[in-house]
């Protein structure tokens, strides 16, 4: 009996070996599956080349033996490292003497705990894959860093496979042999992989950048001399060091719907920048992310492109031209850009759009006309508006003219700004004005000047308050134009020059304009239709004379606007609407509307 239980424990002893030893080799097949599904289109090189699997649940040195499967260490070029054992905390490998490898695939199958590889006594990790790419493959992860120095023989493709977490290589990053060693984000999902240490050049070989993954971002944080490009095909590449893109040599390309983005505090020096594009999810091809940041290098277009601000303040301090024929620049963002470059983008619009501010100081040349729908654009130093004959739209935000004099064509309000205005602080020569916003109040407090006329069309308000001196004549068609004194209205008081055509024109008697000056501006004006406005916001007004058609012409209507009241106490027949918009209309007994 004995003899027959021993047998019965010996075969149960076994079968739990092989079932754990079936579990353990299931598990490393899911893994090299996902692995296989990281680096899709892999190709390994031709010659013998050993796979090692690390097999331990603890702190270990590459170099022994009885922590991979089979004590088989990779070591040579083409070798595969799989370091995916499901840990159950945060370990460290450490390379205690140099090792090569091809391949290298990283991170806790169950994406619980980390890995760290880290370095001792002169301890390198070398990428070569003979002619191949060597790859890192990232399948499942809870974050792991690679803190070793970094040689590359062959350039190297980063796969980050997992939804969450990141790699960050912490190791200088270093070419190791001639030739243009090319290092790659390819990641097919969200994790992000930063390379803090400082990537360069050596061995006679360059290295270059490319990121390529749409999901997965990319970060640079080093101190990198690399000279080769960088070049953003897909998805982010984020900088946060002043040099991450390395010397000045060959420059970094940015790809239609892919972003450059800037972030920490940073001045990259003058590398040449090609951008395309509105970037990811239209937030700009070239992003300030956060903090003040300034980009030295001339910017290229290649095509139409969005540049957006959407944290603290981005300059472009290049003093040179921004070309691109053709081609138009929309800046945005809730941050503010500074361009001091010369916009030289010939046909190409500039647009401003979201709720930042822009501050051009080039003497900019482009043709294509601006349009300003959000935020504010400011002019500073040498700053103007392009072309002296460009169109200027304004459908929402303000220009800000920053007190100088500047000349442009024909001028379009078709949306009101903001409390701060639509139009301030300078001089503007148009060769028209036309205000048709539909709602609020347009308030242009520059002076206007040139050979123009000025048209009021939409149903919301432009209230003029500078010293204007256009030469044509102030139609009001609807809506409310608002003088604030007689010098808003230039020739007020010349025949036909002011035409009340079926909107209100308002004047604030009292607190800009006297009742002579009213008299006069009515006497001057063709009356077709339309309304007097009578602004009491400086206070409470008592009608000065009788509104009859005598001064109201024919057709003339009385428009109540502001807050206080107005008394009327007088005999009036003027034969117009009567309209309250605000305020009190106050009539004494006896009084006539009409």
């Amino acid at each position: 009996m004995s003899q027959v239980n021993s047998r019965q424990a010996k075969e149960t002893a076994m079968n739990r070996s092989k079932s754990r030893s079936t579990s353990r080799f299931t598990r490393m097949a899911v893994v090299l599956s996902l692995v296989a599904a990281v680096a899709t289109g892999w190709a390994s090189p031709a010659g013998a080349q050993v796979v090692g699997t690390w097999n331990y649940n603890g702190n270990a040195n590459w170099s022994q033996a009885n922590r991979w499967l089979n004590s088989i260490i990779p070591t040579n070029a083409g070798d595969t490292a799989n370091i995916t054992y499901d840990i159950t905390n945060h370990f460290t490998i450490t390379i205690d003497s140099p090792r090569t490898v091809g391949i290298l695939n990283i991170g806790d199958f169950n994406a619980n705990k980390r890995y760290t590889i880290a370095a001792s006594g002169g301890g390198t990790l070398t990428f070569d894959n003979g002619t191949f790419p060597a790859q890192i493959n990232v399948p499942k992860s809870k974050g792991d860093y690679i803190n070793a120095p970094v040689l590359l023989n062959s350039s190297l493709e980063i796969r980050y496979g997992y939804v969450y977490d990141f790699l960050i290589i912490n190791g200088t990053v270093t070419a190791n042999s001639a030739g243009t060693k090319t290092i790659s984000n390819l990641g097919s999902n969200n994790g992000y992989v930063q390379i803090q240490g400082d990537i360069a050049d050596g061995g006679g070989g360059t290295v270059a950048i490319v990121q390529n993954s749409v999901k997965s971002p990319f970060i640079l944080g080093g101190d990198n001399s690399y000279s080769g490009a960088t070049t953003v095909s897909a998805g982010v590449l984020k900088i946060t060091s002043g040099t991450a893109l390395g010397t000045t040599d060959a420059g970094t390309s940015v790809a239609s719907g892919a972003a450059l983005q800037m972030e920490g505090g940073i001045t990259v020096g003058d590398e040449a920048l090609t951008l395309n594009g509105t970037g990811v999810s239209a937030t700009g091809a070239l992003r300030n992310i956060g903090g003040v940041n300034t980009y030295g290098g001339l910017v290229t277009l290649g095509s139409e492109t969005r540049i957006n601000s959407d944290g603290g303040k981005l300059t472009l301090s290049s003093a040179g031209t921004i070309t691109g024929d053709g081609l138009a620049l929309t800046v945005g963002g809730s941050g503010d850009t500074t361009i001091n470059s010369i916009i030289g983008t010939g046909s190409g619009a500039l647009n401003k759009d979201g709720g930042g501010t822009l501050t051009l100081s080039g003497a900019n040349s482009y043709t294509g006309g601006t349009n300003i729908s959000g935020g504010a654009l400011v002019l500073s130093g040498a700053g103007t508006l392009g072309d002296s004959a460009n169109a200027l739209t304004i459908s929402g935000g303000l220009l800000d003219l920053g007190g100088l004099s500047r000349t442009v064509g024909a001028v379009s309000i078709t949306g009101a700004g903001g409390p701060a205005g639509t139009i301030r602080s300078g001089s503007l020569t148009g060769t028209s004005y036309a205000a048709s916003n539909a709602s609020g109040n347009a308030i242009v407090s520059a002076n206007l000047s040139g050979d123009a006329a000025l048209t009021m069309s939409g149903a919301g308000t432009l209230t003029l308050t500078g010293t204007n001196a256009y030469t044509g004549a102030t139609t009001v068609s609807d809506g409310v134009l608002l003088a604030a004194t007689p010098a808003a209205l230039p020739g007020y008081d010349s025949s036909d020059r002011v035409v009340f055509n079926g909107g209100t024109l308002g004047v604030p008697v009292g607190a800009g304009w006297t009742p002579t000056q009213v008299e006069t501006l009515l006497s001057s004006a063709t009356k077709t239709s339309g309304a007097l406005g009578i602004d009491t916001t400086g206070g409470d007004l008592t009608q000065w004379t009788a509104f009859t058609t005598t001064n109201f012409g024919p057709a003339l209507g009385l428009t109540k606007l502001g807050s206080n009241t107005l008394t009327l106490d007088q005999a009036n027949t003027y034969t117009g609407v009567t309209t309250i918009s605000g305020g009190t209309l106050k009539l004494q007994t006896g009084t006539d509307l009409t």
